[in-house]
């Protein structure tokens, strides 16, 4: 009996060494033991992705960028999540072959790639595709390698990558977001919104009436860079509020609307609403044409039942820095509270938040009320209400000719025409491909200062799989040669990049700044043919907008990857182009949705002398007899605690009420003397109740700008004001007539003109440089330092 028991044991044994050798990873012709890491060997992905896309296929390689050669090799994937609840699940997608020369799959062994014969390799390349299911998880793909018989490799250093399935928050993963896409052709998106709010995910407080809950219509639009018509920090505009409080998308739409004549709009989006069906997932369907201008897409759509809740997305980017378009993309979309209404759960009457705030993330931490369906004591992550799913569906190929601007541009700035497109750097896959052309005159350019493009990329797909690079005809033009070997066989590879530095802070401490970031090429001595091959940036800039202007608006850096709105409502400076030689001119507009300024061409007749009354002048006391309204547009008295009899020893000075009234630019023919007073910090109290403490805006003579304050309902200040256009008007605008009055009477003095004229420009107050109304610069009040 014993020796039965002997002898089942020993195939027992033998068993599990016949399967151990089947998956031994340890490269054929190894012998010793191993070497330590050098770091030469690298496994290396095209494109060099920190994530990947479930389902999608990636080119994957196995080479020494310093010129070294192997023998054979082994190359697996493994799950970095071994836990046996993934059994049966495919958790780490799996390998394709190119070519059968030098690869080939291990008997037996699932996920294994080794070598078939020992003769001297540069590289080897295989085709990964990633795993379909979004909880896949990191997966790791590990390397050996024979450099010869005694030196070989297994797991350190380059040997071993890591890569995570993308995270799909709508946050976290949104396209940095780019000013100018360089992009030639169209596309045409699919927009698909899957519902996945219900009872059984989001449990706490749900409806008892299911079926009236339902997610409302789409809205959206596909827009340039700097058209926002709603943004995390900005208020909601009239059409947002209707949206989200009774799902009535017309204002929103003719907001909308409007700014498809002048340019900012390209397409209207617009989908049905997904109602209540048990047990269903319910989808909607949209389509949007997207190009090199309007190359950003913004959707919202109301939660039914709720206060002023959204989903949606702001300002995703579309185009990608290699002037591509992105080929899909899958978001989750969680709640946004846009600030109106002050109900903290789904079937709260409806109370109108006052002053309105802006619009803010809702969390399973934010708001801290208990009574929100969201609120997690524990913090943990909140199941997202609905999937976005795009799709590129089809792209419309336009060459990128040069513009009436630049066809008609001067003699010096000439260009030679364009070589052509020069072959696709995958060989096997998506790839890029780079057109280039010269000036006629370089020196007679530079000395211009000429910018035309003088390179151009576009997406193109390598079709030589399988071929194995030396098989290829000598003659055939693959590129730059490298080592004697194609340089188009494994140009992304061998051209890998570091991952992106972290954002540098802003280069604004409060307001419109810079941020960049930079990389560079693992292999240094490649950097010249990698980018004579391919040009990649190696340095990015973003706008940034500095929130640290006082206030209790916050933001502590979780929004950084979105494009930063004015945290104040008010809209972001233009690019430099929109700023035109006319000094003088005033823009218009500074609330519009569009961000868009519009220059006036004519410059307006100067103001009345400085003797002028001012007719609009009215006491705090007096009665109110030109039908002006004692209410902000909030439906609170403007009359401050300081003004009430109760503080009649502390009355404020006259006026100081009319200051938080926005003014037309004609009420003030005269610089106000409080306009050269700076806001001083109050010593005493402030008895109000409530105290109240926001943001305003005063008038600083000295820089002759607009800033902002902080400062609570009690400020007796006369420079202060509650918007932008108040302070424009009542400051900035008459000291910027009077300045332009007494440069068109120099000018006319200067050309020997009336001599009356020209002594006029010496009335009023004397000015300085032309004043920025942009500049969100910081001051603090009450309770700054």
């Amino acid at each position: 009996m014993r020796s039965v028991w002997a002898l089942f044991l020993l195939c027992i044994l033998y068993f599990i060494s016949e399967v151990e050798s089947e998956c031994n990873r340890i490269p054929q012709g190894a012998s010793g033991d191993r070497s330590a890491v050098d770091e030469n060997f690298k496994i290396l992905i095209d494109g060099n992705p920190t994530t990947y896309i479930p389902g999608n296929q990636y080119n994957v390689s196995l080479s020494c960028p310093n010129g070294l050669k192997f023998i054979s090799f082994t190359l697996a994937l493994e799950g970095e999540d071994q836990s046996p609840i993934y059994n049966g699940l495919d958790m780490t997608g799996h390998f394709e072959l190119f070519d059968n020369t030098d690869t080939r799959f291990a008997t037996g062994c699932e996920n294994l790639v080794e070598s078939t014969n020992t003769n001297a390799k540069a590289r080897i390349d295989v085709s990964w595709i990633a795993p379909k299911q979004p909880e896949s998880g990191c997966v790791l793909m590990k390397a050996s390698v024979v450099q010869h018989r005694d030196v070989w490799f297994i797991d350190d250093g380059f040997l071993t990558k890591r890569i995570c399935a993308e995270e799909i928050d709508d946050l976290n993963s949104l396209t940095p977001p780019l000013q100018n896409c360089c992009a030639c052709d169209e596309a045409k998106y699919e927009i698909l919104l899957e519902r996945k709010w219900a009872r059984n995910t989001h449990a706490k407080d749900f409806p008892n009436e299911a079926w009236r809950t339902h997610l409302g219509e789409i809205i959206g639009a596909s827009h340039n860079y700097n058209y926002r018509y709603w943004a995390y920090g900005e208020r909601a505009s009239k059409g947002m509020k209707e949206l989200a409080e009774h799902g009535s998308t017309r204002t929103l739409e003719n907001e909308i609307r409007e700014n498809t004549q002048n340019g900012q709009v390209r397409t209207i989006i617009k989908a049905p609403g997904i109602s209540y069906r048990r047990n269903v997932f319910g989808t909607t369907l949209a389509n949007a044409r997207v190009d090199k201008i309007h190359h950003q897409i913004s959707l919202s759509v109301k939660i039914n039942p709720s206060p002023d809740w959204i989903l949606g997305i702001s300002g995703l980017e579309l185009c990608l820095s290699n002037c591509t378009w992105l080929e899909r993309k899958t978001l989750n979309l969680y709640p946004w509270d846009i600030g109106t209404d002050s109900g903290p759960s789904y079937m709260s009457a409806d109370e109108a938040q006052v002053p309105p705030d802006v619009i803010r993330r809702i969390t399973s931490s934010y708001p801290s009320d208990y009574r929100s369906p969201f609120f997690d004591d524990s913090g943990a992550p909140m199941k997202p209400l609905a999937t976005l799913y795009l799709t590129r569906k089809k792209l419309y190929i336009r060459e990128c000719e040069e513009d009436m601007m630049d066809q008609d541009g001067p003699l010096e700035c000439a260009t030679h025409p364009w070589n052509e497109w020069n072959n696709c750097s995958a060989r096997c896959g998506p790839g890029l491909s780079q057109r280039m052309r010269s000036y006629k005159n370089p020196i007679l350019a530079a000395n211009y200062n000429c910018d035309r493009r003088l390179d151009e990329m576009r997406q193109c797909q390598g079709t030589q799989c399988g071929v194995d690079a030396e098989e290829e005809s000598p003659n055939a033009d693959t590129g730059i040669e490298q080592d004697g070997s194609s340089f188009g066989v494994g140009s992304m590879a061998e051209c890998e990049l570091t991952t992106w530095s972290e954002w540098s802070p802003c280069s604004a401490t409060c307001g419109k700044g810079i941020s960049t970031r930079s990389r560079d090429y693992f292999n240094s001595r490649a950097r010249a043919r990698c980018m004579t091959a391919v040009r990649l940036p190696l340095e990015e800039q973003r706008q940034c907008f500095a929130s640290d202007c006082g206030g209790t608006i916050t933001d502590n850096g979780e929004f950084d990857d979105l494009p930063q709105p004015d945290v104040f409502g008010e809209t972001n400076e233009p690019s430099g182009k929109s700023w035109n030689n006319n000094a003088y001119n005033k823009p218009s507009g500074y609330n519009s949705l569009d961000n868009s300024h519009n220059w006036p061409t004519t410059i307006q007749t100067p103001y009345a002398p400085m003797d002028t009354p001012n007719q609009h002048y009215q006491s705090p006391y007096s009665s109110n007899d030109q039908g002006i309204s004692n209410y902000n547009e909030y439906g609170t008295d403007y009359t401050t605690p300081r003004q009430m009899p109760y503080f009649t020893t502390r009355l404020p000075a006259l006026g100081s009420r009319y200051n938080d009234r926005p003014k037309d630019a004609s009420n003030y023919k005269v610089v106000q003397d409080y306009c050269f007073k700076k806001p001083e910090a109050s010593t005493t109290p402030c008895l109000a109740n409530p105290v109240t403490v926001r943001n305003y805006w005063f008038y600083d003579h000295e820089d002759h700008e607009c800033k902002i304050f902080t400062s609570d309902n009690c400020d007796e200040n006369r420079n202060r004001f509650r918007t932008l256009d108040s302070c424009l008007a009542t400051c900035y605008d008459p000291q910027l007539n009077l300045e332009r009055t007494e440069n068109e009477a120099m000018d006319l003095y200067e050309g020997n003109a009336n001599s009356n004229m020209a002594n006029n420009y010496n009335q009023g107050y004397a000015g300085g440089p032309t004043p920025n109304p942009y500049y969100y610069g910081a001051k603090r009040g009450r309770y700054g330092t």
